[in-house]
């Protein structure tokens, strides 16, 4: 009897000792936020980069982040697809960018974005919700309408544009903009702009030749603008701004064949073919799926390529009952920036199937030897017999 109660004891402290291991098998999120710029003026577009990492010791399905609600009059500029993020392995971390819109007649003060961040497992939903605090603060008498564009390419000439509004009543003199941003430069001139007067209430474009620095990665930057000018009391006064500008680099690929080998009629021949990134950015979960007539040869997963960078992939093709000829082979090309945006092109490159030589078997070649050994041998025996006779 006794033997039996330890027994007893013993499976069941062997249970209680599994039910946390087995429990403790599941997804976990964690989630945070950044916000770009940190204060934002009115009539310019805001940032909020949510970064999703799988803390967790479970592969999290099916990773889906929404707007729950953001405070008016801030309007969204982003709507997250249904579709999600896809999964999240463990450990493994995603981001995803939410950018809304200042009206310029928004009041200061804080503004409240919400968020929440789902992963499914069957039926179960496992949520995690997100507050974000918006800063906004009205400029003085002399505002930045706006700086345009917002978005820059890597290594891309622009016209950046300063849109000012004297919101006063009075002229102000001496206006100097300069800026702090370490990814971008003016081309042909400084980056402080001297503007002699602004009349009350005039609206001025400044336009600004710049170019994005080529060592410059993609990503979220801060643009801090200073303007400084004279009032009409003559005092100096600053006015300190940020915006947030995105950075991103542009793709284009170079597909070419690298080798062939047994590309014969009849026969299965294998293609390598070479993918390289003339672009500026980083073309990240690149995949190439080869179609050859309708059928697709096959999926091939290159992973991260990086601008000025290659990588080579091999399939074998089936002959069998195509004939000699120069023929097509489409490659298609899917990959995502570092935004999680999934974009695709089509490539198209050309080969030649010929019929395989015709081999001479080796004892056959070695008689043939023999034969021209012998005729050249025969002829030469002649010819010395017949020089002799003369």
């Amino acid at each position: 009897m006794i033997k039996k109660y330890i027994l007893f004891l013993f499976l069941l402290g062997g249970t209680l000792v599994s039910l946390p291991f087995v429990n403790a098998l599941e997804p976990s999120l964690q989630v945070t936020t950044t916000l770009t710029p940190s204060t934002i003026v009115p009539g310019n577009d805001g940032y909020v980069q949510l970064t999703i990492t799988n803390v967790g010791t479970a592969y999290a399905n099916k990773v889906v982040v929404k707007l729950i609600s953001l405070d008016s009059p801030l309007v969204a500029r982003t709507y997250f697809s249904t579709y999600g993020l896809g999964g999240l392995g463990i450990g493994k971390s995603v981001s995803t960018l939410f950018r809304f819109s200042v009206p310029s007649d928004t009041a200061s003060g804080f503004y409240t974005a919400q968020f929440s961040t789902e992963t499914y497992d069957g039926s179960v939903c496992r949520k995690t919700t997100q507050h974000v605090i918006i800063t906004v603060q009205a400029p003085s008498s002399l505002e930045i309408i706006s700086v345009n564009p917002n978005s820059f390419k890597i290594g891309e000439k622009t016209t950046l544009n300063f849109t000012l509004i004297n919101t006063g009543d009075i002229a102000i003199n001496n206006v100097i903009i300069s800026w702090e941003n370490p990814a971008i430069f003016p081309l042909g001139s400084s980056d402080r702009i001297f503007i002699q007067t602004i009349d009350a209430k005039q609206t001025l474009k400044v336009p600004v030749q710049a170019v994005v620095d080529p060592s410059t990665t993609s990503g979220v930057y801060s643009f801090s603008i200073i303007i400084e000018y004279t009032d009409q009391t003559g005092t100096k006064q600053t006015v300190n701004s940020t915006v947030g500008i995105t950075v991103a680099g542009e793709y284009s690929f170079l597909v070419g064949i690298e080798k062939t080998e047994n590309m014969y009629s009849g026969e299965k021949g294998e293609i390598t073919i070479s993918i390289t990134n003339k672009g500026t950015g980083t073309a990240e979960f690149l995949t190439v799926e080869p179609t050859f007539g309708l059928e697709v040869v096959k999926e091939i997963y290159i992973g991260d390529l990086e601008s000025d960078d290659y990588d080579t992939a091999s399939f074998d093709l089936d002959l069998k009952n195509i004939k000699p000829g120069k023929y097509s082979l489409n490659i298609n090309i899917t990959y995502k920036d570092s935004y999680n945006q999934k974009f695709s092109e089509e490539k198209v490159i050309e080969f030649n199937i010929t019929q395989r030589p015709l081999e001479i078997p080796l004892t056959v070649k070695i008689i043939l030897i023999l034969f021209i050994l012998a005729v050249v041998y025969w002829k030469r025996s002649w010819l010395i017999g017949l020089f002799k006779k003369k």
